[in-house]
């Protein structure tokens, strides 16, 4: 990516571009066009806060599915 001409893909802005992977390179995302996003610092931070927020939301649904269907299990006995 060409850092001074792609514009950020949030906002549109074309100043502090970054390379955001779609899937982190943690979870085995390369490097490759397809899995990079072009954003600006602030939209960069924002994605990453956002990823956060929805993991986090999710692992908590997950607990709830669990004591659910624990409760549901006591309530059988």
């Amino acid at each position: 990516m060409n850092k001074s001409t792609l514009p950020c893909e949030r906002c549109g802005v074309v100043v502090k571009i970054q390379k955001h992977h779609i899937v982190h390179r943690v979870n085995g995302g390369g490097n490759n066009p397809e899995n990079l996003k072009p954003l600006c610092e602030a939209c960069h931070d924002y994605q990453h806060a956002k990823e956060k927020i929805e993991s986090s939301l999710a692992a908590e649904r997950r607990r709830v599915e669990i004591l659910e269907r624990r409760l549901q299990a006591l309530e059988r006995l």
